[in-house]
């Protein structure tokens, strides 16, 4: 079975980003064949502290140091998926529903 790995691109934006989370993990289930992550941009709204609270284990957080913008956040998440050797990846604005 494929590996795929999604990733949302967040900065400020924690309300857009937990209905985004929540819209995916209505359609998929998380398990080792597809994981969820949130990319930060190094956020000062709480988005880290909400999404890990309302979430927990079901979407892993990657915090940039800075607000790299988009295609920073993207890069830092394409450059996990290829450490991570997911056959598929999905890219994810914040405010995709």
């Amino acid at each position: 079975m494929s590996r795929v790995g999604c990733y949302i691109c967040n900065y400020n934006g924690k309300d857009y980003a937990g209905k985004c989370i929540q819209s995916v993990l209505e359609q998929v289930k998380i398990d080792e064949n597809f994981r969820l992550y949130l990319v930060d941009n190094a956020s000062t709204d709480g988005t880290g502290e909400y999404i890990r609270e309302r979430f927990k284990e079901q979407v892993c957080i990657i915090q940039n140091p800075i607000n790299r913008g988009g295609a920073g956040g993207f890069n830092t998440a394409l450059k996990d998926a290829i450490d991570r050797n997911y056959d598929y990846v999905i890219l994810l604005d914040n405010d995709i529903i």
